[in-house]
């Protein structure tokens, strides 16, 4: 676990970054118990909600092994460094798609009122949101089914029902961490993109509309900012490596961000010509629209 957790966060989470690493890792310590004098591990539930941090888990799990390059291994044992992982491909212990699952049925059979159904919480839109993208992203599932449509619509009514249509800073006297006005805002706009790539794939109708939202894209706090900007001049920083290498991944992942929403703009304009059912649009508009993508595409 501790490998697979480890390496998630070193390679995978750049293309899932909507998992905060010390949230996870903390929620992951309530529930993950080692005995020191065998070595043997245990999950232990002594609370409902802590369902949710076993179904992220076993999301984590599964997409981290995804990406672990097996052929290194083959190649040579040294090329995988982690110690951890290299057991793991030594014993021959597969992730399968099973973990993800089993990830589904935990989630929505959780008890009582910690049901995903009757209890939103930020955790519960995470697993949501991971298994989404899981579609997308897996190697034995397609994405044009209309269980992820269903399921994508879930998540929207879930934001609206959550407030995180409006930006967590609207929220200031009850969310104070930065952490989670971080993922607050990456979800939300990929959220955004999934809607409009929805749209084009099966010909519906924009489920978000345009005057719904007023989040910030999200960026990195004011004292990275400068930590950055001194690192990208010369000037010297009194942090550790990898404090450095943090704020880089986060900022390129924030700019990655800006990026897909400037798309997200082009395409919901595309969809909302096509969708334009009073009004038809004219062909000179979409000949606007395709230059606009063609210049995108091209210079961004």
């Amino acid at each position: 676990i501790n490998g697979l957790v480890d390496y998630f966060f070193q390679k995978t989470y750049y293309i899932l970054p909507y998992i905060d690493e010390s949230l996870f890792r903390e929620d992951l310590s309530y529930i993950l118990l080692e005995d020191k004098s065998t070595g043997h591990s245990r999950i232990e539930i002594t609370h409902p909600a802590h369902l949710t941090t076993v179904s992220l888990l076993l999301i984590v799990l599964r997409l981290a092994y995804l990406t672990i390059n097996v052929q290194d291994y083959y190649v040579d044992p040294n090329l995988i460094e982690n110690v951890n992982l290299a057991a793991i491909l030594r014993s021959g212990i597969s992730i399968d798609k099973k973990f993800i699952e089993s990830a589904k049925l935990i989630i929505m059979s959780t008890p009582g009122e910690h049901n995903i159904l009757r209890k939103i919480t930020l955790q519960n839109i995470q697993v949501l949101i991971c298994l989404r993208l899981y579609r997308i992203l897996s190697p034995e599932d397609g994405d044009e089914s209309y269980d992820s449509a269903i399921l994508f619509a879930m998540i929207v009514q879930m934001l609206r029902m959550q407030g995180m249509f409006r930006d967590p800073d609207n929220y200031f006297e009850v969310i104070t961490d930065e952490r989670v006005k971080t993922l607050w805002r990456r979800i939300y706009y990929k959220v955004l993109h999934l809607d409009v790539m929805q749209s084009l794939n099966f010909g519906c109708p924009l489920t978000i509309p345009d005057n719904e939202w007023d989040i910030r894209l999200p960026e990195l706090n004011d004292s990275d900012k400068k930590i950055l900007q001194s690192f990208k001049i010369g000037k010297a920083i009194n942090i550790s490596s990898d404090k450095l290498k943090h704020i880089i991944r986060e900022d390129a992942i924030n700019k990655e961000i800006f990026l897909e929403y400037d798309l997200t703009i082009l395409l919901r304009k595309a969809v909302k010509l096509s969708h334009s059912l009073n009004d038809p649009c004219k062909r000179s508009d979409f000949n606007k629209l395709f230059q606009e993508i063609r210049d995108f595409l091209s210079l961004r």
